[in-house]
């Protein structure tokens, strides 16, 4: 991982990363995830749609009050829940809030609104949960 150094006057906020280089690295970590935290990315993707589904809307918040991070996994794959979901026009992303959640320091978290009940609902019969993990 390249670290992000604080820099002056560069044009690019004071960082020494570019917005490209920087989307590069966070699209082969998200692929990273796809591939290294698939059956717990599937479980946390079910909570994610199935509470969007019930509200409207969803934060990572509402994950992390309903799915416990297995011991020795680094939460960061929690970034991958909406992928699939942003990317096939399922939700959006509608405005940020500051999480609740006490270890998070009140950083700054999306909300995620859903807009297509019908194709969440289809997600979930194509990407069933393995018999051991259904609810």
């Amino acid at each position: 991982m390249i670290p992000i150094a604080k820099k002056e006057d560069n044009g690019n906020c004071g960082y020494s990363r570019d917005l490209f280089e920087s989307r590069k690295l966070k699209e082969e970590a998200l692929a990273g995830h796809e591939s290294t935290r698939k059956a717990i990315l599937l479980k946390a993707r079910h909570i994610f749609i199935r509470h969007l589904l019930n509200t409207g809307s969803a934060t990572a918040d509402d994950i992390r009050n309903k799915f416990e991070v297995p011991e020795g996994v680094n939460p960061n794959f929690l970034g991958s829940v909406p992928t699939p979901f942003t990317r096939g026009l399922i939700i959006n992303r509608n405005g940020y809030v500051e999480s609740s959640r006490p270890a998070a320091h009140a950083r700054v978290v999306s909300v995620w609104r859903l807009i297509n009940s019908r194709k969440a609902e289809a997600w979930l019969l194509d990407n069933p949960l393995p018999e051991s993990e259904g609810e």
